[in-house]
């Protein structure tokens, strides 16, 4: 087996187990007054979850604690960063309905785990 390979598997779970959750929490959103809260809201529980979720396959598969340091820090930096977009796209009363229910669904799936890769690598490599 190649040594990666529990990474992978860790994140066969840990990629719909994250988008879920963070649509949930876009959904409970709806009901909070003022954009501040909403702001703040994504911006903690999102950098929570994606760091929970980035960082657990790289612990569950044994790698160094540098490598799961960085992913936690990589992927709680996507998804704040996502989730301020989404609100941002959201809270917005310039774009169509249809475009604000695209970018909150389609944001959570996509944004956070890219920039958690590309960071996770990054942070990774200016530990070494």
């Amino acid at each position: 087996m190649h040594r990666r390979s529990p990474v992978r598997i860790g994140f066969c779970v840990s990629f719909p187990v994250g988008s879920v959750l963070s649509h949930d929490s876009m959904i409970s959103t709806q009901a909070m007054p003022g954009a501040t809260v909403v702001f703040l809201y994504v911006a903690v529980v999102w950098f929570v979850l994606y760091a929970a979720c980035g960082a657990l396959p790289y612990l569950a598969a044994g790698a160094e604690k540098r490598m799961v340091a960085a992913a936690f820090w990589g992927f709680g930096i996507g998804g704040a960063a996502a989730g301020e977009l989404v609100a941002i796209l959201v809270m917005s009363d310039n774009l169509a309905s249809h475009a604000r229910v695209l970018g909150a669904f389609a944001i959570p799936a996509t944004i956070p785990w890219l920039l958690g890769f590309f960071m996770t690598r990054w942070l990774a490599a200016g530990w070494a």
